[in-house]
């Protein structure tokens, strides 16, 4: 077949939630890439959130940042960062909704104090430390640089935030349900609008001289709705969200199922 560019999200469709990759996974991403296709990560998470076990695998390149940030070995081919006044007015309609938050930059991520307390509570397990964290506490100076927020536990909907930032940032800000954990309602991922996983693979479609009709896109979360949309092929996980489910042009088995190397198989990657 024509050779492909296929671009997967992390959490959930290449690692499950407990962190781990399946070996099929991993099987099926190798033998890709020795078919010729081009393997992209694509993903909400800031770079420096990228596991580096994750990409000794062998990816061509990383979309990161929900598409503010797009990397290929050591070449920066895309650069989007926030401006930090409307950074800090997001900041403040979050906090006075009861939500903690997550700040990202490219090689950091800033949490609120609590945070890890405030997951336990809601998932009923000890949350793990993450590459580049920092706890961002009370006067300390606004990071500069910053790529996206996601905030957790708000007392009003996703909806409800967006429309109080189209009043005060009118067209600056999209939010989205978030990608962790299965609250999408009061939990929300912020970037700048206008700047999606689809054009971040678009970008990286662009630096590799290959197009739109070339890629492929695999997800399982709400974050990934964007990526779906702009792929030639859109492949959900079975243990997608159903609006995801409803948008893809395949549907494969779960993560825990061998969903991507069946995936694959079907496409005839490998």
């Amino acid at each position: 077949m024509e050779k492909k560019a296929v671009f997967l999200d992390i959490d959930g469709t290449l690692v499950g939630f407990d962190g781990r990759m399946p070996e099929s996974a991993k099987k099926a991403l190798g033998l890709a890439r020795r078919n010729g296709h081009k393997m992209f990560i694509c993903t909400g998470r800031p770079f420096g959130m990228v596991d580096p076990w994750l990409l000794e695998i062998g990816f061509d390149g990383v979309v990161a940042s929900a598409g503010a940030y797009v990397r290929s070995g050591e070449q920066v081919v895309f650069h989007q960062i926030l401006e930090p006044d409307c950074v800090r007015q997001a900041m403040k309609v979050i906090k006075d909704h009861g939500a903690l938050f997550m700040l990202h930059d490219r090689d950091h991520c800033y949490l609120s104090p609590g945070f890890y307390a405030f997951m336990e509570r809601r998932d009923g397990k000890k949350g793990k430390g993450m590459p580049g964290e920092v706890i961002f506490r009370e006067g300390m100076e606004l990071p500069e640089g910053l790529e996206s927020l996601d905030y957790f536990g708000a007392d009003i909907t996703v909806e409800e935030v967006q429309a109080i930032f189209e009043e005060r940032m009118p067209g600056y800000f999209q939010v989205t349900g978030s990608s962790f954990g299965e609250d999408h309602t009061y939990c929300g991922e912020i970037t700048r609008r206008g700047i999606t996983k689809g054009t971040g693979m678009e970008k990286m479609l662009a630096h590799f001289g290959m197009s739109q009709q070339d890629s492929i896109g695999v997800g399982d979360g709400m974050n990934d709705i964007d990526m779906l949309r702009y792929a030639e092929i859109a492949v959900a996980m079975g243990n997608s969200v159903g609006p995801l489910k409803a948008l893809a042009d395949h549907v494969t088995d779960p993560i825990d199922q061998d969903g991507l190397w069946n995936g694959f198989h079907k496409l005839g990657l490998i």
